[in-house]
């Protein structure tokens, strides 16, 4: 099974189901060190393998980072539409916790376009994926 077909299969869409998909899809014996076949995580991402790693070694991680940029945020001042640019959006992690903030608050509606701006064209793909079905479901 594809990521594109597993991710689908999920009603609602999370970064925790995110990194266990990717753990799912990951083949065993990278499961237990995902960061060897990343160089750190400081190379550009070109295999679904690599992908699944990074999400497995870092993911949490990134999404705490990301989470913990939102607390002083002022989403009292949100009065209008917002756009998200994602600069070097990688799997779009830094978008789904952007979307799962704003929905906790109720402001999800507010976001009326997303721009995923990736160099790695494997990761591109796989955070339009990912975006897609956050939006839509």
């Amino acid at each position: 099974m594809t990521y594109k077909e597993r991710i689908v299969l999920e009603p609602e869409l999370t970064i925790d189901k995110i990194i266990d998909i990717s753990q799912e899809l990951l083949p065993q014996e990278l499961r237990i060190k995902p960061w060897e076949n990343l160089v750190h995580g400081t190379e550009l991402l070109s295999t679904d393998e690599q992908l699944c790693s990074y999400m497995l070694a870092y993911g949490e991680m990134h999404a705490v980072k990301c989470r913990a940029a939102f607390q002083n945020f002022p989403f009292e001042k949100l009065i209008s539409t917002v756009e998200i640019v994602d600069w070097g959006c990688g799997q779009g992690l830094a978008t789904c916790v952007a979307l799962e903030v704003l929905k906790e608050r109720g402001l999800e509606s507010r976001v009326k376009k997303i721009t995923l701006i990736e160099p790695s064209e494997v990761a591109l793909s796989r955070a339009q994926i990912n975006i897609a079905h956050k939006v839509s479901g």
